[in-house]
C-alpha cells in the first residue's frame, strides 16, 4: 500500500514538473514568436510594436498583455495604424488553436494614416473582443474563424462621428477539402454574421443619416470556392462551377420602417447579378422616398411604384402597413412582385494588365 502511494506521488510530482517545464517552455516560446512576428511586420515596412510584453495565467491559461501597442493593416484605402493603450491576449493550455484578444475596460484607439498624413481619428470601445479559432488547425477541411465584440463605440474622423451600441461580427472560413456527403455544411466555404444597434450615422452619411438607420443585421454563407487571383477570373470561375452566397437574414431599419429578407445571389454568365429573395416591408412607403433619396429612382416614377405597391401591402394590426412578396434580380433590372422597382447599371470589371 506504501509503495503504492508512494508511486502515485512520485508520477504526480513527475506530471506536475512536467506541465510546469512544458508552460514555461511554451510561455518562452511565444515570447520569441511575437518578438520574431514583429521583426518581420517591421522588416516589410509595417508598424507592429509595444512598449511592454508580459505573460502570466500559469498553470492552465498562457496570457499575453502589452502596452502601448502598434499594429498596421493595408486596407483598400492604403495603409491605416491603430495605438491600442492595452491589449491582451489568452490562450487555454493545451487548446492552442483558440486565442482571445481583448480590450480591456474601455480604450481609445488612435486611428492613424499612413506616414506623413494627417491622423484618420479614434475609435473609442467598451468590452472589447476578439477571437480567433482554428488557428493550427492543418490539413482536412479545417474552418478558422474570427469573432468580433464592442458595446458603446465610437469611431470619430475630424467632425464626423459613427457611434453604436452594439456591433457583433463573426467571419468564418472553411477550407476546400471537400466534406462528407453527410456534413451540414456541405460546399460551404465562408460565412458572415453581423449584428449592429443603436448605430447613428453622420451628416456626411447624407440620405443614410436623414433616414435614421438604427439597425442592420446580416448573417449569409457563401457556397463554393473562391480561387486565388484576379477579381474577374476567380468571380467567372466560382461563378461557373454554380457558386452562390446565400442570404439567410438581411434586416435593415430606419426609423418606422424595417425591412426583412432572405434569399439566393449569384453572378450569371456577363459576369452581372441575379437573385431571387424573400422580401416583407413595414411601411414599404419608406423604402422608396430612401431610393429617390440616392438618386436610384426619380421622383414620378417613385408616385407610379407607391400607387403600385398600394395594392400589395396590408395593416399589420399595429397601425402600419406590411408587405411580403418576391424580389428578383435579373438582366439589372429589379423586380418586387409584379412591380419594377428599378435598373442597376450594369457592373464592369477591371481586368488586371497580365490578362
Amino acid at each position: 500500500m506504501r509503495r503504492t502511494l508512494v508511486t502515485t506521488g512520485v508520477i504526480v510530482l513527475l506530471a506536475a514538473t512536467g506541465w510546469t517545464a512544458g508552460w514555461f517552455v511554451l510561455a518562452g516560446q511565444a515570447r520569441t514568436a511575437l518578438n520574431d512576428w514583429a521583426a518581420l511586420r517591421q522588416s516589410s515596412g509595417h508598424d507592429a510594436a509595444w512598449s511592454s510584453l508580459t505573460l502570466s495565467g500559469f498553470p492552465f491559461t498562457l496570457m499575453a498583455r502589452a502596452e502601448s501597442v502598434r499594429l498596421s493593416l493595408d486596407t483598400p484605402a492604403g495603409r491605416v495604424a491603430g495605438v491600442f493603450p492595452t491589449l491582451q491576449a489568452r490562450v487555454a493550455v493545451p487548446r492552442l488553436d483558440r486565442v482571445t484578444l481583448t480590450l480591456p475596460a474601455e480604450q481609445q484607439v488612435s486611428l492613424l494614416g499612413p506616414v506623413g498624413q494627417a491622423s484618420h481619428g479614434t475609435a473609442r470601445l467598451r468590452d472589447g473582443q476578439i477571437v480567433l479559432t482554428g488557428l493550427g488547425a492543418g490539413g482536412g477541411r479545417a474552418t478558422r474563424a474570427m469573432r468580433l465584440t464592442t458595446a458603446d463605440g465610437t469611431l470619430m474622423s475630424e467632425e464626423q462621428r459613427v457611434t453604436w451600441t452594439v456591433l457583433d461580427l463573426t467571419v468564418v472560413s472553411r477550407e476546400e477539402a471537400p466534406p462528407p456527403a453527410d456534413d451540414p455544411h456541405r460546399g460551404e466555404t465562408g460565412r458572415l454574421a453581423l449584428h449592429l444597434d443603436g448605430l447613428v450615422l453622420p451628416p456626411a452619411a447624407g440620405p443614410l443619416h436623414d433616414a435614421g438607420l438604427t439597425r442592420l443585421v446580416m448573417e449569409g454563407r457563401l457556397l463554393g470556392a473562391l480561387s486565388s487571383g484576379p477579381p474577374p477570373a476567380s468571380l467567372a470561375r466560382w461563378s461557373e462551377e454554380g457558386g452562390t452566397i446565400e442570404i439567410d437574414t438581411l434586416q435593415l431599419v430606419f426609423g418606422d420602417f424595417t425591412m426583412t429578407a432572405a434569399g439566393s445571389l449569384a453572378l450569371d454568365g456577363a459576369m452581372q447579378p441575379v437573385g431571387a429573395l424573400s422580401l416583407s416591408l413595414i411601411n414599404p412607403d419608406r423604402l422608396i422616398d430612401l431610393l429617390v433619396r440616392l438618386s436610384l429612382m426619380n421622383p414620378r416614377d417613385a408616385q407610379t411604384v407607391k400607387l403600385a405597391l398600394a395594392f400589395l401591402t396590408r395593416p399589420d394590426g399595429n397601425g402600419q402597413r406590411r408587405l411580403e412578396a418576391p424580389l428578383s434580380l435579373q438582366d439589372g433590372r429589379v423586380r418586387l412582385g409584379p412591380v419594377s422597382l428599378l435598373t442597376l447599371p450594369r457592373l464592369r470589371w477591371v481586368q488586371s494588365p497580365s490578362e
